[in-house]
C-alpha cells in the first residue's frame, strides 16, 4: 500500500478498503481508524494503511477481508485514486499509477511525511495541498521501515519485507523481494551434467542426484517468469580449438580420468566442448528467447564474463541460485556474488551434487557464521514468498 501496489492491500492481517466517495477530515479519519481498532484488536495491524489513507485528507475507510480482490477492480482503483492526491496530482483519472514517475511522488512524499512525524508526532496527518515531485528516489528501506514503526505495526509487515522462509535468515535480509532487484541464476543445467553419455557419466559419476533437480528448478522458473523475475543461465565449455583451456586442465583430465577435452567423444558428442549436444541446455529448464545466457569457462560464472555488468545494468540486488553442481560451479558463483555485495538465496532442493554427504556439507557452508555467504530456502518457500508480495 505504501508504494501504490495492489500487491500491498493484502500485507496486513486486515487490510482496509479505501474510498474517496465521502469528504472526511484527516481528523476525522483518523479517529475512524481508532474506534475501529479498540473495537477489534485484531485491526491494529492496520495502523499503516490508516496513516496513508489520511494523507489524502478525504477518503473513508471500510474493513475489508484479507487478500481480497473484487473482480471489477474497484479496491485497487480507490485506493490509488487515495494515492494519487497524496502524491499531489491533481487529474486523478488520467495519471499513470503505474509509472515510475506515479511511485517515485508517492516516495518523495512518504518521506517527506517521515520527516514531518519525526519532528512532530501530529504532522503526519496534515492535509496541506502537496505538488508534484517526479525526481526523486524510490523509498528507501530504511524510511519504510521508519514508517511501519511509527504505525505500530513493523512486526506485522516483516514477513513482506523479507518473505522468503529460510536459515539462518529469512531473504532478502534488508531490501525488498521485487523484479526490480531480484534475478535468478540457473548455474550449468547442461546435458553434459544431467545426462547419461555426457561428461560426468564419462568421469564414472551416477547422474540421477545431478538430473533430480529439474523438475523443481522448472517449476521455479515458471514462478519467476509469472512474476517477471529476470533469468540468467550459464553453460560451462571450452572453445572448439581449445584456446581457453588451460594446458594443465586438459593433461589432469588425460591422466586421471582417461578423457582428453576435445578429442574424447561420447553420446552427446565432445565432452565440455561448446556447440556439442551435451553443451546444450537440458530441454525440461530450455531458456525463454528473452533470457540471457552467460557462457563461461571458469567454475565462476563471474570470471571472464559480463555476468556483473549485465546485473548491475538491471540493478539487481537480490540472486536467486540453483543448477549444477552445487560443490563446484554453483558455490564458486555464490560466494564471489556475496564478496560483491549480492544478496544470495540458495535454493537447496533446486541444486544437484553427486553425493548426499556432499551436498549437505555445501548447504552448512554457506549457513556458517550467521550466513556469510547467504540463506538457503527451498524452492516451495520461495514461491510461495512470490507469489505474497510479487
Amino acid at each position: 500500500a505504501l508504494l501504490g501496489e495492489p500487491r500491498y492491500l493484502s500485507m496486513a492481517p486486515d487490510a482496509l478498503r479505501i474510498d474517496l466517495d465521502d469528504a472526511l477530515t484527516s481528523i476525522q479519519v483518523k479517529n475512524y481508524a481508532r474506534a475501529q481498532c479498540d473495537k477489534n484488536a485484531q485491526l491494529k495491524s492496520c495502523a499503516v494503511l490508516c496513516v496513508v489513507c489520511c494523507f489524502a485528507g478525504a477518503c473513508r475507510l471500510e474493513a475489508a477481508p484479507p487478500f481480497e480482490i473484487r473482480a471489477d477492480g474497484t479496491r485497487i482503483t480507490q485506493f490509488k485514486k487515495s494515492l494519487t492526491i497524496f502524491a499531489g496530482f491533481s487529474n486523478v483519472e488520467s495519471i499513470d499509477t503505474n509509472s515510475i514517475e506515479f511511485k517515485n511522488a508517492v516516495a518523495r512524499a512518504l518521506q517527506d511525511a517521515a520527516k514531518k512525524h519525526e519532528k512532530n508526532s501530529e504532522a503526519i496527518y496534515a492535509t496541506d495541498t502537496m505538488t508534484p515531485r517526479l525526481s526523486c528516489s524510490p523509498i528507501s528501506d530504511q524510511d519504510l521501515t521508519l514508517i511501519l514503526k511509527k504505525a505500530g505495526c513493523y512486526d506485522n509487515f516483516l514477513p513482506y519485507i523479507n518473505p522468503v522462509k529460510a536459515e539462518p535468515f529469512n531473504f532478502p535480509f534488508e531490501n525488498s523481494l521485487s523484479p526490480d532487484t531480484t534475478a535468478l541464476l540457473v548455474i550449468d543445467l547442461q546435458r553434459d551434467f544431467t545426462d547419461a553419455g555426457g561428461y560426468m557419466a564419462a568421469m564414472g559419476y551416477d547422474v540421477t542426484p545431478l538430473a533430480k533437480p529439474l523438475s523443481t528448478v522448472a517449476k521455479v522458473l515458471s514462478a519467476c517468469r509469472a512474476k517477471k523475475i529476470r533469468i540468467i543461465h550459464t553453460r560451462q565449455g571450452y572453445r572448439p580449438d581449445l584456446a581457453d583451456c588451460p594446458s594443465h586442465t586438459r593433461q589432469r583430465f588425460i591422466s586421471l580420468c582417461g578423457i582428453d577435452i576435445g578429442t574424447t567423444t561420447g553420446p552427446l558428442g565432445k565432452v565440455l566442448i561448446r556447440d556439442q549436444p551435451g553443451w546444450q541446455l537440458n530441454d525440461s529448464v530450455r531458456p525463454f528467447a528473452t533470457e540471457s545466457i552467460v557462457d563461461k569457462t571458469a567454475c565462476d560464472a563471474f570470471l571472464f564474463t559480463d555476468l556483473e555488468l549485465i546485473l548491475r545494468t538491471w540493478g539487481i540486488t537480490n540472486l536467486i541460485f540453483c543448477g549444477n553442481t552445487l560443490d563446484v560451479c554453483v558455490h564458486s558463483t555464490l560466494r564471489h556474488a556475496s564478496d560483491l555485495g549480492f544478496q544470495n538465496l540458495l535454493l537447496q532442493d533446486c541444486c544437484g551434487a553427486v553425493s548426499p554427504s556432499l551436498h549437505n556439507a555445501m548447504i552448512e557452508s554457506v549457513q556458517v557464521e550467521s550466513g556469510i555467504f547467504g540463506t538457503v530456502a527451498n524452492a516451495d518457500d520461495f514461491i510461495t514468498a512470490l507469489d505474497r508480495v510479487c
